[in-house]
Order: C-alpha cells, then sequence, then structure tokens
C-alpha cells in the first residue's frame, strides 16, 4: 500500500546532508523515547522535486523512508526506503 505524502520545506537549507552517501543494504539508526530502531536501506532513487512523494504503508511491516534534496541533480530529491530489523530498548 502507498500513501501520498505533500512535502513542505521551511529552509532551504533543510536536508539530510550526507543521506546521498548511503547505499543499499546500509543501516540507518533512530534512537526515539528510548528505543533504538534499526533499519536497512533496500530502496534509493531520485524524483522530480514537486513537493509530493509516494511512501510504502504496510499492517504487516515497518518501514522509514527519508527523502532530502539532490544536491548534485537540480530539482531532484534523493529518496531511501528502509525496512526495520531490529529494535531495542536502549
Amino acid at each position: 500500500m502507498k500513501y501520498q505524502v505533500l512535502i513542505k520545506r521551511k529552509s532551504s537549507i533543510a536536508f539530510f546532508r550526507n543521506l546521498n552517501k548511503v547505499k543499499i543494504n546500509d543501516k540507518v539508526y533512530v534512537y526515539y523515547n528510548g528505543i533504538k530502531y534499526e533499519y536497512e536501506i533496500f530502496d534509493k532513487y531520485d524524483i522530480e522535486k514537486t513537493g509530493e512523494a509516494s511512501v510504502l504503508v504496510t499492517n504487516t511491516e515497518r518501514y522509514i523512508t527519508l527523502i532530502t534534496c539532490n544536491q548534485s541533480h537540480k530539482g531532484y530529491q534523493v529518496v531511501l526506503i528502509g525496512k526495520q530489523i531490529n529494535k531495542i530498548n536502549y
């Protein structure tokens, strides 16, 4: 299942600085509310910068979608999708 998300930016410098360096199979970690979430990136692609993006959502799996400006391809954004592979208290 995919959902459409409207993206609004507040600043021209609001991007994940090194997100473009993340590769397929790299791990991404999110620390939130005493829990460390680990995701493995399985897809990476560019989209035209239109203010909209499709996001994968399911009831059985957990995914993270990271989107930022593509600093080397003007007018495009980098999209990375990762699947949650671990969740531990820290």
